[in-house]
């Protein structure tokens, strides 16, 4: 069985300032995001574009 691809956080916050969350699916239709990186973005805060994707 083949793993799920993962990922970090600053290319996260780059596809999705940049509009590009999207490529993600390039990847496959599921991808892991890991607690420690999904809090580090959540630490940004409400206004940070990058934690509206995962409310």
């Amino acid at each position: 069985m083949a793993e799920l691809p993962a990922i970090n956080t600053s290319p996260l916050i780059f596809l999705t300032k940049g509009g590009f969350l999207d490529l993600l699916l390039l990847m496959g239709s599921s991808i892991i995001v890991p607690d420690a990186v999904a809090a580090e973005i959540q630490a940004y805060g409400e206004i940070d574009v990058t934690v509206k994707p995962f409310r």
